[in-house]
């Protein structure tokens, strides 16, 4: 995990935006570079993974329609490989569908951008996003409960020795559940910790944490549904 001084704007951010639009990739190029935040860009996506084995960056920036390709399928190549499961994703799109919005959180992006943006928005999400993905030192690199391990830095989930999957959605909830344990967090709470300040409705939290309780089985019965107010994690 990256080490950033988030709160500094004199700081490089390094972004890798996917995009098969150069014209597109130039002007966003430019105006992230105002803000401060170095960019490098590809047109073709099977290019990404020569890219990501020489360098890492702190942000993909990922098109939504390339060449007859959706990003998202490209979210899936991304998280299914450990090294680079951790990477931040922010999805950039021309359509305002909130369908495809929320297929795109679900399955591990971790922010959904509308074109067209300005550049100070975009910034300002990036940055956001990295600092979810790079917490404070309040919060602890490990947290154990009921037998479920919780790392903050590698992300990995183990419950009772068994390695679990989550998307990063899903464990940035878990994570913020059990970090806060015993009190009741908002559905807003959780959407903005897991997914920032997006569009999407409380609805996408419950779905998320549907599909938690049926990863974690019985250990999620300790996640209680407060009605009309959100969820509180209690052992």
């Amino acid at each position: 995990m990256y080490a950033l001084d988030l709160g500094s704007r004199d700081l490089s951010i390094n972004a890798l935006l996917v995009d098969d639009e150069q014209d597109i990739c130039e002007s966003v190029k430019d105006l992230l570079e105002l803000e401060n935040i170095n960019v490098q860009f590809i047109i073709n996506p099977h290019d990404l993974p020569f890219l990501l084995e020489e360098k890492l960056p702190d942000v993909l920036l990922l098109d939504q329609n390339l060449a007859g390709q959706r990003g998202t399928d490209w979210i899936l190549k991304i998280k299914e490989q450990r090294r680079y499961a951790h990477i931040p994703i922010i999805m950039l799109t021309g359509n305002q569908g909130e369908q495809d919005k929320v297929e795109a959180l679900n399955i591990g992006a971790d922010d959904y951008v509308v074109k067209p943006f300005s550049p100070s928005e975009l910034a300002a999400r990036i940055r956001a996003v990295l600092r979810r993905v790079n917490p404070g030192p309040v919060s602890p690199e490990t947290i154990e409960s009921n037998g479920l391990v919780v790392n903050r830095l590698t992300h990995q989930v183990t419950l009772h020795g068994k390695e679990i999957s989550l998307t990063l959605t899903e464990f940035r909830i878990v994570f913020e559940l059990l970090n806060n344990k015993n009190e009741v967090l908002s559905r807003d709470h959780l959407r903005e910790m897991a997914l920032g300040k997006t569009n999407v409705t409380d609805r996408t939290i419950d779905v998320h944490l549907a599909s938690l309780r049926k990863k974690l089985g019985s250990w999620a019965d300790s996640i209680k549904t407060i009605r009309g107010v959100g969820y509180r994690y209690s052992f």
